[in-house]
């Protein structure tokens, strides 16, 4: 069963040339070139009906998105402001990092403490309010 596995498998790794069947090559590129010719030729009602159901379409995303919008601005708004704050805790790290360094280096130890407190009070707000 293996032996056999292992053959199929060969078999399916073989290029299939398009000219070596019936119509071959040359079908596929006349079938691509009237599929296109027949997408181009559209009569002018056609063309009109075409334009009104896009503008019809297009008027109605419009409707839908800017009254999605409407309705939840506040809520949109409060996401974007926790979000901007929940960075926070990101973006002070750190700055919190280099000052407790430079307390280390200066053997502050209890700077070194009000430090790291402030710094762990700040990831947690940022963390709450990425989190809300």
């Amino acid at each position: 069963m293996g032996q056999r596995d292992h053959q199929v498998g060969q078999q399916d790794e073989k290029d299939v040339d398009a000219g070596q069947y019936e119509g071959g090559a040359e079908a596929e590129k006349g079938k691509s070139v009237a599929g296109a010719e027949e997408k181009k030729e559209l009569t002018d009602e056609e063309k009109e009906e075409v334009k009104v159901k896009a503008e019809k379409a297009n008027k109605k995303a419009k409707e839908l998105l800017f009254g999605y919008i409407g309705q939840f601005k506040c809520l949109m708004i409060a996401g974007f402001a926790l979000n901007i704050l929940g960075m926070v805790g990101e973006f002070v790290s750190p700055l919190f990092i280099g000052w407790v360094v430079d307390a280390i280096v200066a053997a502050e130890p209890a700077e070194v403490r009000r430090l790291i407190i402030w710094w762990m009070i700040f990831n947690t707000a940022g963390a709450f309010f990425a989190g809300m």
